[in-house]
């Protein structure tokens, strides 16, 4: 009996760990303070898993801006927060 939810389920927790260990280590610097890190590169990565191994061939694609949706959000979200946070007593050195 061949059982494909498991292998699929290991595969998408590999994939997630490898997402997370890239986003710590791998950094790239940018002109503005901040970096971009390998986990922003890896949407590519979730479309090729969605498009190959769950089958959903080009419909995976759909994903992608949502992806863009989800990555703008939190780039905005961080800047409110480091404008929030860098008024507090806490973070001025």
């Amino acid at each position: 009996m061949k059982d494909n939810t498991t292998k699929k389920l290991i595969l998408a927790a590999l994939l997630a760990a490898l997402t997370c260990v890239a986003t710590m280590i791998i950094k790239i610097p940018t002109p503005l303070g901040g970096y971009i890190h390998a986990g922003d590169v890896m949407v590519g990565g979730y479309m090729l898993y969605e498009a190959v191994f769950m089958s959903f061939g080009v419909a995976a694609a759909a994903n992608i801006p949502m992806n863009a949706v989800q990555g703008v959000f939190g780039a905005v979200a961080g800047a409110a927060l480091y404008v929030a946070l860098s008024k507090t007593n806490y973070f001025k050195k």
